[in-house]
């Protein structure tokens, strides 16, 4: 069981997508993250990118999204 890996808005209302990916990584180091905004890298740091971490533009479809999870190793 568990979280194997995280879809996450980067734009969200109180805690963000990169602040939350923070939080679950203090947790779960390795966690898989696919970044999803409808703004372009939606303002994310390089930082927020660090290891095991994809973007997806929105909109996308599933393709796109299985991609990115494959290239993770998920």
């Amino acid at each position: 069981g568990g979280i194997v890996a995280l879809v996450t808005d980067v734009v969200m209302p109180e805690l963000g997508g990169a602040a939350l990916v923070r939080r679950l990584r203090r947790e779960r180091r390795g966690l898989p993250v696919v970044f999803v905004s409808g703004y372009a890298e939606g303002g994310l740091a390089a930082d927020d990118l660090g290891g095991r971490t994809a973007f997806v533009q929105k909109p996308f479809d599933g393709a796109a999204l299985l991609g990115a999870m494959e290239g993770l190793g998920v």
